[in-house]
């Protein structure tokens, strides 16, 4: 049986910890672009992908236990973009499908 102090609902403190620090750093650093509740909901998201995405990326590229640390740090920010790059594109999803189709986006 696990200690329940290391984990909670199945995922480690730890990763929680990890994924939350460096979604938290990269919300702060452009502070500017959030109100409280968009902040917040950065910071989950990141956390949210983290938390999903840290143990099979470690055992998919089988690497060390204490590796996911780090992934989860990474992905606490990388997740929190996003989120971001997300709702930046569902404002005009076209443009994305034109460029990455090659277009020029069509002048005004």
């Amino acid at each position: 049986m696990t200690d329940p102090i290391q984990t909670y609902f199945g995922i480690k403190a730890t990763t929680l910890a990890a994924s939350f620090i460096m979604a938290l750093l990269a919300v702060l650093l452009d502070i500017k672009r959030h109100s409280f509740v968009t902040g917040v909901l950065a910071v989950f998201c990141g956390m949210a992908v983290a938390v999903l995405a840290t143990d099979p990326i470690v055992a998919n590229l089988n690497l060390p236990g204490d590796w996911s640390h780090a992934i989860a740090g990474i992905l606490g920010i990388s997740g929190r973009n996003l989120v971001i790059w997300i709702g930046l594109v569902s404002k005009d999803p076209m443009a994305l499908w034109d460029r990455w189709r090659g277009k020029a986006p069509p002048s005004k």
